[in-house]
């Protein structure tokens, strides 16, 4: 097992496969699943819950004993049974003796299935908590210190060069940490996501970060960080998350009346709404786009509005809910000559994440 394998496995977090490439960099989030997630998970969870009841005072020391295999397995059989991408792990809780998280592993189309998962778990768990995506490692992140293979790696040597993309609502982040050096091209990519994921928890590196590159070098030595731009560690990174947080999106301009505009709203966050599964698309005379804005407002706690698209003597909007909610047919019903089409979209395919 190289360094990398066996990091993801202390801490949980997916192997260099589940980052993805793209222009800019490397990021988990856009990832698409080999195979849908079903669509009607509800005896798949039973089931599992159904097992955990059996299984859980099996795990009683799971914190001093590692797990009999005939449980590993079960848990990987009955996980599979909802959808094989997901990932899994056994660790402390935060506010009880022991946690199961179930994650989308960064998979925006799986984000409804592990939340309809933690839905259906049991009230009373005695000293087990669940976690519908992976959490951020509890403590300061400068504190991170993992053993392995004769190698440490601490949280305190990474730095973080944070590039604040206000236009597109996005951070883009530089990772460097010394062990990068002696990393392959494959295990840098993977060690700088390992390390952001650890830091910010899995939803938060799904909603805020557009890119992470990593970098052998020291950050003060490479051309592309200009010194317009902050460099942190990775408690700087959870900071400036939060702050991005606490400001928020604004809205975005009026959508322009030039034929084809469109337009993604950057307060559409796929994350931050886990149960909106279903794409609901308004179709309107340009002239009541005022009226459904104002609809869509009046049912904010239900629904989303995402993506703005003019198409020929039309007004297309595309906005998310959960499924079989009745809030479309109320908005169209508000708006004269309004027309909503269902279809499920649990990966937010048009609207990015």
């Amino acid at each position: 097992m190289d360094l990398l394998d066996t990091l993801a496995r202390l801490l949980g977090r997916p192997p260099a496969h589940e980052v993805v490439r793209h222009d800019l960099g490397w990021t988990p989030a856009l990832r698409a699943p080999k195979r849908p997630p079903p669509d009607d998970p509800t005896a798949a969870i039973a089931a599992f819950w159904t097992w955990w009841a059996e299984a859980a005072p099996l795990l009683d020391r799971v914190d001093v004993e590692p797990p009999s295999q005939a449980v590993l397995k079960g848990l990987d059989t009955h996980l599979m049974g909802l959808h094989r991408e997901l990932a899994w792990e056994l660790g402390p809780g935060t506010t009880r003796k022991h946690a199961l998280t179930v994650s989308p592993d960064g998979v925006s189309a799986l984000r409804s299935l592990t939340a309809a998962w933690r839905a259906a778990a049991p009230t009373d768990a005695g000293d087990w908590e669940f976690h519908d995506v992976r959490p951020p490692v509890p403590g300061a992140a400068v504190d991170l210190e993992l053993e392995t293979t004769g190698r440490v790696v601490r949280g305190r040597d990474v730095q973080v060069a944070v590039f604040d993309d206000e236009d597109h609502h996005r951070l883009d982040v530089w990772i460097h940490h010394p062990e990068l050096v002696r990393a392959s091209r494959r295990d840098r990519w993977s060690l700088a996501f390992l390390l952001v994921d650890a830091a910010l928890g899995e939803a938060r590196v799904a909603t805020w970060l557009r890119t992470i590159t990593p970098s052998p070098r020291p950050l003060a030595e490479v051309p592309e960080i200009r010194e317009t731009v902050v460099v942190r560690d990775l408690d700087g990174l959870r900071a400036r998350v939060a702050v991005r947080e606490a400001e928020g999106d604004a809205a975005p301009p009026p959508l322009p009346d030039s034929p084809g505009a469109f337009q993604i709203d950057p307060r559409a966050r796929r994350w931050r709404h886990p149960s909106y599964d279903t794409r609901l698309r308004f179709t309107v005379a340009p002239d009541r786009g005022p009226a459904l804005e104002a609809a869509l407002q009046a049912h904010a706690e239900q629904v989303v509005a995402a993506v703005r698209h003019r198409r020929g003597a039309e007004l297309l909007v595309d906005a998310y809910a959960a499924a079989g909610s009745p809030v479309g047919e109320a908005i169209a019903a508000a708006v004269e000559g309004a027309r909503v089409a269902h279809q499920r979209d649990p990966g937010w395919a048009l609207a990015g994440r």
